[in-house]
């Protein structure tokens, strides 16, 4: 064991080998000064009974000496803690499958279905702790933007700058976000114990592939659950698009205006094949969060551990209540043998 075990300032444990003479020395000077001036100028009652009080003074000069060391032990900072069993919570791996379509732009939510997904998608980053989440980006193809960290700072901000520009090829292939979530999942379970993994598509739902069903099932035979958060509204909107002449609306082949809505039904049926929830965007408040404590957060796993019930913490305030006291005691002394 060392001096670290029992204080935070170790390094300053010198200093009690340098001022404890340096103490000492000033308390047998003053004590000296005391005698010769009670001797030279006092009456011969005040002199009589400073002599009579050797023992006072000794106890004076060592309560002084103790008072230095305790203020001395108090710079050391002295720290402890109480240990016993508790429950630390292991968390899941979340994948979060973000739909960067250009549908995605519509503005039946607001600011539109893309922002507000992000927004969403950061909040719970930030308030949920102990789990890992990873970041797939999708419009007809997917990719893994982010792996499975725990750095949930660095995941917000990655999930802030997400934009229809980072997936080259336009649509909307639910299926391959949901393999190359799988894959992400799996192969991270290589590098690391294998936690409680849960998917998280975050679409309008517009499954243009048609391979959304699909890759449902073959997330339900691998034993991963999927819930689905539908961004959009029913009643749907035109998908602005920004251009030199300024913002125009996204227009099919026929040059008709294209009008995005929300295909609720579909996202239902994908996460009830793999026991998971869909969650309305427009019709619940904070839906991430809600899906979150509704059925994430209950996977979470308490494992029971030896652990530290109250941290160490710096204790420098006993120390330096019991140099008080002795400084006070010291005085008390002093006063006596100078009446």
């Amino acid at each position: 064991m060392s001096l670290s075990d029992f204080f935070l300032q170790p390094q300053a444990w010198p200093w009690l080998f340098l001022l404890l003479p340096l103490a000492w020395w000033i308390s047998a000077s003053e004590r000296k000064r005391s005698g010769r001036i009670q001797a030279a100028f006092g009456s011969r009652h005040t002199t009589l009974a400073f002599e009579a009080w050797p023992q006072r003074r000794n106890w004076q000069n060592r309560t002084y000496l103790a008072a230095a060391a305790f203020s001395l032990l108090a710079l050391m900072e002295p720290a402890w803690g109480e240990g016993g069993r508790g429950q630390t919570r292991q968390g899941v791996d979340l994948v979060f499958c973000l739909d960067l379509s250009r549908s995605m732009l519509a503005e039946d939510l607001s600011p539109n279905r893309l922002q507000k997904a992000q927004q969403e998608i950061q909040a719970l980053a930030k308030s949920a702790e102990g789990h890992r989440m990873a970041l797939v980006h999708f419009a007809g193809e997917a990719r893994l933007s982010v792996p499975l960290t725990r750095d949930m700072d660095s995941f917000a901000e990655l999930v802030a700058y997400a934009s229809p520009e980072d997936v080259r090829k336009g649509g909307t292939d639910l299926g391959a976000a949901l393999e190359t979530a799988l894959e992400a999942v799996e192969n991270a379970a290589s590098l690391e114990q294998r936690k409680p993994a849960v998917l998280v598509l975050v679409t309008d739902g517009e499954d243009l592939q048609g391979k959304g069903l699909l890759a449902a099932e073959v997330c339900r035979q691998r034993g991963f659950t999927l819930h689905t958060v539908g961004m959009g509204t029913a009643l749907g909107s035109k998908i602005p698009i920004p251009t030199e002449d300024g913002e125009q609306f996204l227009t099919d082949d026929q040059g008709q205006e294209v009008v995005s809505s929300l295909d609720a039904s579909g996202l239902k049926q994908m996460a009830e094949m793999t026991g998971g929830a869909f969650v309305h965007g427009s019709l619940v408040q904070d839906p991430l969060q809600t899906l979150y404590r509704n059925r994430i957060l209950p996977l979470s796993r308490f494992t029971e551990m030896e652990t530290a019930l109250s941290q160490r913490r710096s204790r420098f305030q006993w120390p330096l209540l019991f140099a008080l006291g002795l400084w006070l005691l010291e005085w008390w002394l002093a006063d006596r043998s100078r009446g």
